[in-house]
Order: structure tokens, then C-alpha cells, then sequence
């Protein structure tokens, strides 16, 4: 499951975890692995860094390995065919007028009572790692986080192996638990 899909997921389960969670008209939704790009707003440095990494897609093929490892950008060295669907999503972008999305609030996240994953890269330029964990420890009840060291926000690119251990753990976990309690 790719971050994003994992965000479509969760921004759906936001929706409805008022009617969902919580009531005796059926089992509660399935856990949900959470992209934490709504945990806090998008800092400026990262307007920064994604133009550097805009550039770095400009520079010859021997340097983007020292420029992905030095901006935390894996895409800078991803195959082709990994960056095909953001590349083809970049070309039919078109500017809407609206703003950036909100973060949750802190009402939104408490009411979160699903399992949910929540996995930060240290290097991540989309949001301050130690913040988000604290945030998300603090706030939602039924949490899995960790910062990933040495990873930025590509985290299915740079240590796909790690995330789907992970995934497959929680998923694993919260089913154990389903079935006991």
C-alpha cells in the first residue's frame, strides 16, 4: 500500500468515524495505516525542498545518488517505472486555488479509535518527526509510531522492506487482537 493510498484511506475513515466507531450497528472498521502528512502543517522548509528536488532531477544521473541521500529523496534514484504514476500525476496537476489541507485538529484526532500505524522518517522534510510522534502519541488511543531512522517521507521508497514488515505486523497484531477481545 502506497502512502498515498493509505491517505485516501485514512481521509475517507476521518469522514466517517462519527457514524462508524463506536456503535452497535456492526464491527468496527478494519485498522488503518496513516500517511502523517495530516498530523501538522507543511513547514516552509518544505516548499524549499521540493524545488531542490525538482532540480536534482535535472542533474546528470552520477550525482543523484549523493543528492537523494544529501536531500533525503529517494525518487532522485527510484527506477523509472516506481516514479511513472508521480510523474504522470505531476504532468495532469492543475492549480485549483484552494489551500493546502488543515491538519486534524486535535478533537479530530482523539476520536480516531481504530488501530493506526503510524511509521516517520527522521529525515522527512514534510513534517518535524520527534513533533508528529509526540502528537500522535499523545492523541490517538489506539497508536503504533515510530520514527524511522535515516529515512525521509518516501519511506515505501526508500525501505520498502521495513514498511511492509511493518504493515504486516500491525495488521498481524491488530487481528490477534480482534480475535481475543
Amino acid at each position: 500500500m502506497t502512502e498515498r493510498t493509505a491517505y485516501a484511506v485514512w481521509t475517507r475513515w476521518k469522514v466517517r468515524l462519527s457514524s462508524s466507531v463506536g456503535t452497535a450497528s456492526g464491527p468496527p472498521p478494519p485498522p488503518a495505516p496513516l500517511d502523517p502528512g495530516g498530523i501538522e502543517k507543511v513547514p516552509v522548509r518544505f516548499y524549499f525542498h521540493m524545488v531542490a528536488g525538482l532540480f536534482g532531477m535535472l542533474a546528470p544521473r552520477r550525482l543523484r545518488p549523493a543528492l537523494a541521500r544529501l536531500l533525503a529523496n529517494p525518487a532522485l534514484v527510484a527506477p523509472p517505472e516506481m516514479l511513472a504514476p508521480m510523474m504522470l500525476a505531476m504532468r495532469s496537476w492543475k492549480p485549483t486555488g484552494r489551500p493546502a489541507a488543515p491538519p486534524f485538529t486535535d478533537e479530530e484526532l482523539r476520536a480516531v479509535t481504530v488501530p493506526a500505524l503510524v511509521l516517520i522518517g527522521a529525515r522527512s522534510a514534510l513534517l518535524r518527526p520527534r513533533r508528529v510522534l509526540a502528537r500522535v502519541n499523545a492523541l490517538l488511543p489506539n497508536v503504533r509510531a515510530e520514527i524511522v531512522a535515516g529515512a525521509g517521507h518516501g519511506l515505501t521508497l526508500e525501505c520498502p522492506e521495513l514498511v511492509n514488515e511493518r504493515l504486516l505486523a500491525f495488521f498481524a497484531a491488530t487481528e490477534a487482537e480482534r480475535a481475543a477481545g
